[in-house]
């Protein structure tokens, strides 16, 4: 049997699908890497069977997550780039949170000299 494994950041929250009577947890994860001076990113189709709401409340835009499954693949025609193409789908097995919650929402900086003893690394 093949296993893939991806670490990436969920492109949006995931979505509860129900088929024939099965609850699934559908969400798509990107894969960034660098190319010579550039960076490519490659989009994973993610199946979860049987997600907990527990677990459902942190698949969101941009949390990063350790996937393990097996994947499917499909051809289809790009209308994009006007050829066929392949699309992986990862039935997934195996499902981690990495790092922190992404945050929905900046709270505004009030007083400006809290700032000055921040450093970028």
């Amino acid at each position: 049997m093949v296993q893939v494994e991806i670490i990436g950041n969920l492109g949006s929250d995931a979505q509860v699908v129900q088929y024939n009577g099965s609850k699934f947890a559908s969400f798509r994860v990107a894969e960034n890497r660098k190319v010579g001076d550039h960076e490519e990113t490659t989009w994973y189709e993610i199946t979860l069977n049987n997600p907990s709401e527990k677990l459902m409340q942190y698949l969101k835009c941009g949390q990063c997550v350790f996937v393990r499954g097996v994947p499917r693949y499909r051809i289809f025609d790009s209308a994009k780039y006007h050829c066929k193409m392949v699309g992986v789908t990862i039935m997934s097995n195996e499902l981690q949170l990495v790092g922190a919650q992404p945050k929905t929402e900046e709270k505004p900086v009030e007083n400006k000299d809290e700032l000055a003893d921040v450093k970028a690394f």
